[in-house]
């Protein structure tokens, strides 16, 4: 399933098929589920649909955080920061995405 043609961004089945699997085995192969919600993330940044890249950014987060790997997850905060002023809209989502994986971290979230 992870060789469909990623031909139409409206339907990203490959997104899909990576999100899926990258949360599946999160916990047990930690390094083999980041690469693929990587890919994924990689695969929306090439599309350009931004709604595809945010819901790729905060599935990454979360396995990040699930995986234990926080200051990776939380990383999202400086790399806003970064695109402040260069791309606003990717800085938005990043800073989204840090906010999201800082409430779950919340005593009692």
């Amino acid at each position: 399933m992870l060789d469909i043609a990623h031909a139409d961004p409206t339907w990203p089945a490959v997104l899909t098929a990576r999100i899926t699997l990258g949360m599946a085995i999160a916990h047990e192969q930690s390094d083999e589920a980041a690469e693929h919600l990587h890919q994924a993330l990689e695969l929306a940044r090439e599309d350009g649909h931004k709604h595809n890249e945010a819901w790729c950014l905060n599935c990454l987060g979360v396995a990040l955080r699930q995986m234990g790997r926080y200051e990776e997850a939380l990383a999202h905060e400086g790399i806003a920061a970064v695109l402040d002023e260069t791309d606003p809209a990717a800085a938005a989502e990043h800073r989204a995405a840090g906010q999201a994986i800082r409430q779950e971290l919340k005593p009692g979230a």
